[in-house]
């Protein structure tokens, strides 16, 4: 499936897609995988969220009560494109070790955030 399938869906919305697109455009090694990714992230963003859990049930994901596609990366398969793609080596993204991709800037204001707290 494409981006746009799972807009049409109702999983990701146009800006998701439009982000993740640009995303992908900013390096030579993206792929579906990792600009999915970047989508349902941007969507947890807009829902209140910091992250996407990569690993994440497609129940979990899939807002309806009907059988989701199954179409859904493999976790493994995921975490292993986000970590050789270019977006987590310095770029936009951080994929932490519990299988967790932030953008960049939430992923460094939560870590503000707990060092702040610990140091009450």
């Amino acid at each position: 499936m494409t981006l746009s399938d799972y807009q049409s869906l109702g999983l990701v919305e146009l800006l998701d897609v439009e982000l993740a697109r640009a995303l992908g455009r900013m390096t030579s090694n993206s792929s579906a995988e990792v600009e999915l990714a970047i989508a349902l992230t941007s969507r947890n963003v807009r829902r209140g969220h910091t992250c996407f859990p990569v690993g994440m049930a497609v129940s979990d994901i899939w807002p309806w009560e009907a059988t989701p596609p199954d179409t859904l990366p493999n976790p493994a398969a995921w975490k292993d494109a986000l970590n050789e793609s270019s977006l987590t080596q310095g770029g936009p993204l951080v994929l932490d070790a519990a299988g967790r991709l932030y953008f960049r800037r939430y992923w460094q204001l939560e870590r503000d955030i707990a060092r702040e707290l610990a140091a009450r």
